[in-house]
């Protein structure tokens, strides 16, 4: 059954619509993740610095917040990171470097990875 006109001219109306809400999407995380990461660095960057005594000595009650500030803050930045680049999988942007990586080594760091998460909620 062939579509009259109307229909095709309002399926391409929702179309065109459809992909402006997905550009205001991207527009949204690019700037979103850009706003978070600026003060995430600063919060990271002087958390270590804190950590490494550039400041003075630290007390070992110190030590321990300082070292959750400086994780969260990596755990943050991870998942802005992901959130990028989940945009960049839709958009098809992402590109793809094939490499030969040693499995063990790989698996060994999935496993890190899933504990210290799995401590960390």
């Amino acid at each position: 059954m062939m579509m009259d006109m109307r229909e095709y001219r309002s399926l391409e109306k929702e179309r065109k619509h459809l992909e402006d809400i997905n550009a205001l999407k991207d527009d949204f995380i690019n700037i979103a993740s850009h706003e978070l990461r600026t003060p995430l660095t600063s919060i990271k960057g002087y958390t270590s610095m804190f950590l490494d005594g550039d400041f003075g000595y630290i007390t070992p009650e110190m030590q321990k917040p300082l070292s959750v500030m400086l994780d969260s803050s990596n755990r943050l930045i991870k998942l802005i990171n992901d959130m990028l680049n989940i945009a960049k999988l839709e958009s098809r942007s992402m590109e793809f470097n094939n490499t030969d990586i040693p499995m063990r080594a790989f698996l060994l760091e999935l496993q890190y990875e899933y504990e210290n998460v799995s401590k960390s909620h």
